[in-house]
């Protein structure tokens, strides 16, 4: 349906075109503040599919690197080397 950012918002019988879908949402409780963010692809062109690779493969990286008493900055080192790849 129709793009609406509104809380109230409700779907409609309006067709929306395949696209690249951002989706966040946050929230705040006294001092902590979180925000989660999802990107969804809907029929997905080559090229997205090849950089959506590149993004996988380096998260699949940080998270092998990070060991328990290993440095953070390991996570990173393997980021920036799949990237190289």
């Amino acid at each position: 349906g129709k793009y609406d950012l509104k809380i109230t918002a409700q779907s409609n019988s309006e067709v929306i075109k395949y696209d690249t879908i951002v989706v966040s949402l946050g929230a705040r409780y006294a001092s902590y503040c979180s925000n989660l963010s999802r990107t969804i692809f809907v029929d997905p062109t080559k090229e997205q599919e090849k950089y959506y690779g590149c993004v996988l493969k380096a998260q699949e990286a940080a998270i092998a690197a990070m060991k328990p008493g290993k440095p953070m900055n390991g996570a990173y080192k393997a980021v920036v080397e799949s990237f190289k790849a």
